[in-house]
C-alpha cells in the first residue's frame, strides 16, 4: 500500500488516528528514504487529513495514548 492508499484506506475506515510504518529500512526501488513520508505529507494534504491524525514517526518516536 502506497502513501496515498493508505490515507484512502484511513478515511474509508474513520481511523480517527493512523501510524505509518515499513518504510525508510530498506532501498526500495531507487528512491530516497525520505520519499514515502514526503509522498504522505502529499497524500494527507490532498485529501484534507491533519498531520496529527496519520503520522509517519521518527525512529525511536514513542506516543502516548
Amino acid at each position: 500500500m502506497n502513501p496515498d492508499e493508505a490515507v484512502r484506506a484511513s478515511l474509508d475506515l474513520h481511523s480517527e488516528s493512523s501510524i505509518g510504518i515499513h518504510f525508510g529500512l530498506i532501498d526500495n526501488a531507487g528512491e530516497s528514504y525520505e520519499a514515502p513520508v514526503d509522498d504522505l505529507i502529499t497524500a494527507r494534504r490532498a485529501h484534507g487529513v491533519d498531520e496529527a491524525n496519520f503520522v509517519a514517526p521518527h525512529y525511536g518516536q514513542v506516543f502516548r495514548h
